[in-house]
């Protein structure tokens, strides 16, 4: 649902910017950027436990924080794409595994995901 009230405003912003700008083509770019919105998929990535996450679009090198590390994420995926996301367990906890929507996933501590869908991936930790 919140994909959809996203894709509708985003679109609609896109219709105006390029109405404002004057042109032919503004009805043909405007349907282009709906379509380009409506083919993003959201991905959730969060942790459960004491750990954080990390990731990267195809190609990308994943970087781990010190400073900030992120226990949850929101990336937004063009149909497609793919993403690297990784788990690393704070000091006395270790990575356990990887869920998507509740399912068991991987036990691998990084991972390529190429959602078709949206999707929520959870890092599972466990205290040593």
């Amino acid at each position: 649902m919140k994909k959809r009230i996203f894709s509708v405003l985003l679109a609609a912003v896109l219709v105006f910017a390029l109405t404002a700008c004057g042109g032919s083509d503004d009805a043909e770019a405007a349907k282009e950027a709906e379509q380009a919105v409506e083919n993003v998929n959201v991905v959730l990535i969060n942790t459960d436990g004491l750990g954080q996450i990390a990731s990267a679009a195809e190609g990308e090198e994943i970087e781990f924080s010190d400073e900030t590390p992120m226990s949850s994420a929101q990336l937004n995926v063009p149909e497609g794409d793919s993403y690297t996301i990784a788990a690393k367990p704070d000091k006395g906890w270790k990575f356990v595994k990887w869920t998507e929507n509740g399912e068991d996933f991987s036990t691998d501590e990084e991972i390529v995901v190429t959602p078709e869908d949206d999707a929520t991936y959870v890092a599972v930790f466990e205290e040593e």
